[in-house]
């Protein structure tokens, strides 16, 4: 099983000695996606344009978010490093990329910054892709490719920054509620050994 889903991975190449990978389903996101662009967002927004032009646009705005993605999986397993945590690898399937992280992080600290780390490069990215937009205000090529990149890499930062919240928030409260069965534990165990010296002595 294991062996077949490694034939279906193509390896594009290793930085910062972190190995990429991406499954053949993630061709299906970037053809669907330049589909989308070309036959429906890009000819609504921008008229005038001619179909190789339409075509042009979105093929090399879906190969971006594909490299955008990539991005924000390294950001993840960049801080994690720093961190001296092994990083396997970065897969990228068809619901999306993840950073393959060795273990667990140590502690809540470790664990929000690694978390945090590919949101905070989204946010970078749209950030630099909105700035571009605004030098090429023409409502030309460049600036269409520029703003759809800008504003599709904020949904992202800012969803993966709410997900790891709510990740984050529910595991805390876990260990919060684990903390307090702890003590309730131990209260009641201390009053029922209070209760049994005080019947001994009767």
């Amino acid at each position: 099983m294991e062996s077949s889903l490694k034939k279906n991975q193509i390896r594009v190449g290793s930085f910062f000695g972190i190995p990429v990978t991406f499954d053949f389903s993630w061709f299906l996101i970037v053809i669907v996606l330049a589909w989308i662009l070309a036959v429906g967002y890009f000819p609504k927004e921008y008229k005038g344009w001619t179909q190789i032009q339409y075509w042009g646009v979105s093929i090399v705005t879906s190969v971006f978010f594909f490299l955008s993605v990539v991005l924000h999986e390294y950001g993840h397993s960049i801080v994690a490093k720093k961190y001296n945590y092994e990083v396997k690898g970065i897969k990228l399937f068809i619901f999306g990329g993840v950073s393959e992280i060795a273990v667990e992080p140590k502690n809540p600290k470790e664990e929000f910054l690694i978390s945090i780390a590919g949101p905070v490069v989204s946010l970078l990215l749209g950030g630099i892709f909105y700035y571009a937009a605004t030098a090429f205000n023409d409502k030309g090529m460049i600036y269409a490719f520029a703003h759809y990149l800008g504003w599709i890499n904020i949904i992202l930062g800012v969803f993966n920054c709410f997900r790891d919240f709510l990740s984050t928030a529910e595991e805390s409260s876990e260990l919060l509620f684990g903390e307090l069965q702890k003590i309730i534990k131990k209260r009641l165990t201390g009053r029922q050994r209070r209760d049994v010296l005080s019947v001994s002595r009767l």
